[in-house]
């Protein structure tokens, strides 16, 4: 299941939400779920955030041509400068205290695969479960006016999965909050994901006995950029705590998981379409 890939970039325009600028939080959307805009106020020590609920459609997992319906849950909470940051199964930590940097560790979940995900030959192949990841992240966020307008974030993030098996997966990321009034606001993104051999052969690989079982080719991969992403998020201010947001976004897989069997039995390209409700606290 590809939510732990897709609700980071949902979760990091929320945090650039006029709901969360009338807080005590000046934020605006970069690519990772850390990266928040300096305050326009000065921390006093209280809590403050923002959370949000939702559902949307995405890819079953990855390669796959069929959609599911998934819910999503976000909060982002900020206290004596150090920003916690939670997106579906995956948390983040930015010690950066509202700067320009922006740094910490990253905890989450890894994609999966399983028999009731998938359809067609897929479905024979072997089940890929959750498991543990660990990382960090760094980001630079500048230009923009007072209001966040025109900010720019760049990103990097890196993370190691505790099977060994599912390796190592490295996300470049660059945001543009194109709008940033009172009550509307509007953010588009661009990703670029690297994954190692190991992890490539895990999720688009296909050994030779399940080429046996399935019925597609064995397909041993190597690493690289395996996928480019883009999209916009945008949200409308209800009041000063409740609003409303929505994100459309997409990709294309590239590399050796673009000539992946999986791929081609599914989707080259894939969607996202998202819709959720924020309060801000």
């Amino acid at each position: 299941m590809m939510i732990r890939y897709l609700l980071p970039v949902l979760a990091t325009a929320l945090l650039g939400s006029p709901a969360r600028a009338q807080t005590t939080l000046d934020t605006t959307a970069p690519t990772t779920v850390a990266n928040s805009p300096a305050n326009t106020e000065e921390d006093d020590g209280r809590i403050s955030g923002l959370i949000a609920l939702g559902g949307g459609v995405i890819p079953a997992y990855e390669g796959a041509d069929k959609y599911q319906a998934t819910p999503f849950g976000l909060a982002a909470v900020r206290y004596r400068g150090i920003e916690f940051n939670l997106a579906g199964p995956e948390l983040k930590v930015d010690f950066g205290g509202g700067g320009s940097f922006l740094f910490g560790p990253v905890i989450g979940l890894s994609n999966s695969r399983s028999r009731s995900d998938a359809d067609g030959r897929v479905k024979l192949l072997d089940t890929i479960g959750n498991s543990a990841s660990f990382g960090g992240f760094v980001g630079y966020r500048f230009g923009g006016n007072e209001a966040g307008q025109g900010r720019f974030v760049v990103s990097l993030q890196a993370t190691k999965d505790s099977k060994k098996e599912k390796g190592v997966t490295v996300d470049a990321g660059l945001s543009y909050a194109a709008i940033r009034t009172q009550r509307v606001f509007a953010t588009f993104d661009i990703s670029a994901r690297f994954n190692d051999k190991k992890y490539t052969r895990t999720f688009f690989g296909v050994t030779e006995a399940e080429s046996v079982a399935s019925g597609l080719d064995a397909y041993r991969p190597g690493g690289g950029i395996s996928r480019v992403s883009a999209g916009v998020t945008a949200g409308y201010q209800l009041s000063r705590h409740w609003g409303v947001i929505a994100r459309a976004g997409g990709g294309t897989f590239t590399g050796d998981a673009a000539d992946s069997p999986i791929v081609r039995d599914g989707s080259i390209s894939y969607g996202q379409a998202l819709l959720g409700i924020s309060y801000a606290f």
